[in-house]
């Protein structure tokens, strides 16, 4: 047999060349390096670029918190960042306070409320286009009715001779997929009852979804779509919970990540010695739920620290201290004491404390937790929960 020697060259003559594979153009990390372990495999990568990722979760679970500072690390690595925000309550100062540059006057900052799903999307796909047009210093052609997609076209060509690993980091937040309206919503909206109107979701991202997958890729954007749980009536075994979107939101994203508070953080690990029994409740500990990775291993959990009050956002010596205590690498799993890395003992308040002053201990705790723990791989019922809850319909039960 002659086998397929020289068909490759033949092949090519006739439908062009094979086209190559896609790289990921850059990682943008958190704060927090058991979460870039948990998507990625290395606590100095992260989030994947030129991927759409999903972010589903409870409210103030630290969803917006964890995608502002991935918006935040673009804009340090000399990229742009964006936010259709469709819950139109995105807070400027917060997010400043969590590194976003998002002043009137920032150069590097897009932020628009659209008032259907369709606008939002459109602004995307045109945000992603004519950014990086403007860095690759070329013009767009017009769409026009011939040829509706002539910008789209034009740029995978240019893109196709440029090193994608080269180009500087775009990230846009799409915040959030349950709060999106279709167009045809505000049309005769009482004649439509509920599954009708959730199917109309559905339907529309079932469209679109694969439209936004291939410009993230052309374009080389990090798309972080925020979603948000929903009780999934009449489950009695597995997962009894679903989101908003239909099963478009779990075929496309390269990475899914469902987040879970377990457990409430209070006052008395603040570190004020004064308060040490004092119980008011100043954030949430999170599970993280990596149930989808095409860029890593999937099926992994890690736990993280999300603050509410002084200081808000994701806490990185409080998520060590939490980490390294469950673990028993700072000392024993119950009680109060820790033990630091150079064998000193302390309390966690103490310890937590000691580090808002002290970069270095804090560091030296991280090194030390992350060089003795991992991100937990989950059992096989909590991974066959997921599987099970995938396959019954989500858009009739949210």
């Amino acid at each position: 047999m002659a086998g397929f020697k020289g068909a490759l060259k033949q092949l090519e003559a006739v439908v062009g060349e094979s086209d190559p594979s896609t790289p990921i153009p850059y990682f943008l990390k958190t704060s927090l390096p058991n979460i870039n372990q948990a998507v990625s495999g290395d606590p100095n990568l992260g989030f994947p670029g030129g991927r759409l990722i999903s972010l589903q979760g409870p409210e103030s679970c630290g969803k917006t918190a964890l995608a502002t500072e991935l918006m935040a690390e673009a804009q340090r690595r000399g990229g742009f960042s964006a936010l259709a925000d469709y819950e139109h309550a995105f807070h400027h100062g917060h997010a400043t306070s969590l590194g976003l540059d998002c002043g009137q006057d920032a150069e590097n900052w897009y932020y628009r409320k659209p008032s259907t799903a369709e606008e939002g999307f459109e602004l995307i796909y045109k945000t992603m286009r004519n950014l990086r047009a403007s860095e690759l210093g070329i013009t767009l052609p017009a769409n026009t009715k011939a040829n509706p997609t002539a910008d789209a076209q034009f740029l995978r060509a240019a893109m196709a001779r440029k090193d994608l690993t080269k180009m500087l980091p775009i990230a846009i937040m799409i915040d959030s997929i349950a709060s999106m309206v279709q167009s045809e919503a505000d049309i005769a909206y009482e004649d439509q009852n509920m599954k009708t109107k959730n199917m109309a979701k559905a339907s529309f991202l079932s469209m679109e979804l694969p439209r936004m997958c291939r410009d993230a890729d052309i374009t080389g954007s990090t798309i972080i779509a925020l979603n948000q749980i929903r009780d999934n009536p009449g489950v009695m075994y597995g997962e009894k919970t679903t989101s908003p979107g239909g099963w478009a939101m779990k075929f496309y994203p390269s990475l899914r990540i469902v987040l879970r508070r377990v457990s409430k953080w209070f006052e008395e690990y603040s570190g004020d010695p004064s308060k040490p029994n004092h119980s008011d409740i100043i954030g949430d500990v999170v599970e993280m739920f990596v149930v989808k990775n095409k860029v890593a291993r999937p099926f992994v959990k890690t736990r993280y620290i999300f603050r509410t009050a002084g200081p808000v956002g994701l806490d990185l010596a409080g998520t060590m201290l939490y980490n390294g205590k469950e673990a028993g690498v700072l000392g024993p799993v119950a009680g109060k004491t820790v033990i630091l890395p150079d064998g000193t003992k302390t309390t966690f308040d103490k310890a937590w404390a000691d580090c808002q002053t002290n970069p270095a201990l804090t560091k030296a705790i991280t090194d030390h937790v992350m060089s003795k723990t991992m991100p937990t791989v989950a059992t096989a019922d909590e991974v066959n929960a997921f599987v099970e809850a995938d396959k019954s319909d989500p858009t009739s039960k949210e």
